[in-house]
Parts: C-alpha cells; structure tokens; sequence
C-alpha cells in the first residue's frame, strides 16, 4: 500500500484547502482557522501505518493555554455513511472519490467551517456532544469548562453565573477517585469564576495567547453574541 510521503501530504492538504478556503493551512494535514476564543479546523490525521488518513473536525478553546498543544474537542471523525463507522482514506480511494468524501465530510460537521458562529450554535454543539456521550463525556469537565467560556464571551453573565453554579453542584455529586483525578482540571474551571467577573481580562489573555502560538495570521471568524 502506496505511503503518504512529504510531497503527498502536501498535495492532499492542499487540496482540502481549495475545499475549505475559510480555513488557513496550519501545517502539513492540518487546516485551522480563529473563531472567538478558539481555534478550529480539520486534521487529517494519519494512522501508524502512513497509508491512510482520517479526516477529524475539531474546535480547542485558547482560554488558559498553557503550552503549545492543540486540541481535538469536538472530536468528530469522518465516518462512513453506511454503518456510521470512522473512515480512514487510503491513497487509492482519496485519488478516486475524494470530491465524494468532501461532500459527506461538510455533512458531518457539527458547526460551519467559514463565516461567522453563533454562541448558541456552538453551545447547541456542546450540548449535543455530551448527549451523544462517544469521547469522555460521563464527567465532560473539558466542555463544561468551554461551554462556561462561552457565555462569559458572550457576555451571558447571569446565565454563566448559574451554569458555574449548576457545574459546581455535578463536580460535588461525582465519584472522590473521578475527582481526584480531575483535580488540576477542577482548579482551572474554578479559576473562570474571576473572569464572570471581568471578562475583558479574559479578553486580553487570549489576544496574548493567539501572538504567542502564532495564530494571527490564519483566517478568522466572527464569534457571534
């Protein structure tokens, strides 16, 4: 079976971009733009062999980035329309029906790649990414902590007010070794309450944060209150 070498990858990621232009490449088989507070995009993530890929939308939340490390929250795999199984893409196939793929992948995404979101489109997202319960989503901390962000974001004070509440009140109905686990995750959802506060500190960090990581200078969508 056919390798993805260097020069493949480059072509394919190409070609996903003349299919995404509202998207910026962010590096080879990785395709990113800002939305807000995160980033988003597809990575075609490539299996152990480097013979295939697997086309993943995702989103990452900026908020409290403490390295370099990118996310894939909102883990949605491209899957096969038949049984709803993820689909890696050979070489063969991508040459033979990739138009095809495109088109069942833009199908599959929870949220648009290009123009603006809404806060209740991307909360709608979340919600509906917990419900379906496939990715860690017993204890969603990890969304509970986006989905708070949001509503500070958007200036939904009152409603992030009774959501940090309502959170707090799961956290403490959760199992002690579930918890312990979770404990640097716990503190940092705890310290969004000081940006409930001031949500322009909140604010000022991420532009921080989008200079550091070097994401000025990929394409951007307007987080919609």
């Amino acid at each position: 079976m056919k390798k993805l070498t260097p020069l493949i990858k480059k072509k394919i990621t190409k070609q996903w971009h003349d299919e995404f232009t509202g998207l910026g490449i962010y590096k080879s088989m990785w395709l990113l733009r800002r939305v807000g507070f995160f980033v988003q995009g597809i990575c075609l993530d490539r299996d152990s062999t480097n013979s295939n890929y697997l086309p993943i939308f995702h989103v990452h939340n900026l908020v409290g980035q403490k390295d370099d490390v990118i996310s894939l929250t909102l883990r949605t795999p491209f899957r096969q329309i038949s049984n709803g199984v993820p689909f890696h893409i050979t070489l063969l196939q991508h040459e033979k029906s990739f138009s095809e793929y495109v088109l069942d992948f833009k199908a599959q995404t929870p949220l648009p790649l290009e123009g603006g979101i809404s806060c209740d489109e991307m909360i709608k997202a979340y919600e509906n990414y917990i419900a379906n319960g496939q990715y860690e989503t017993r204890y969603p901390l990890s969304q509970y902590f986006d989905m708070l962000c949001l509503f500070i974001w958007c200036d939904r004070i009152d409603e992030a007010k009774v959501f940090f509440d309502d959170v707090r009140d799961k956290i403490d109905s959760w199992p002690y070794d579930v918890t312990r686990y979770m404990g640097e995750r716990i503190t940092d959802f705890n310290n969004l309450q000081s940006y409930i506060d001031n949500p322009e500190v909140m604010r000022a960090t991420i532009e921080t944060t989008i200079e550091r990581l070097g994401f000025a200078g990929i394409p951007s969508g307007e987080l919609i209150e």
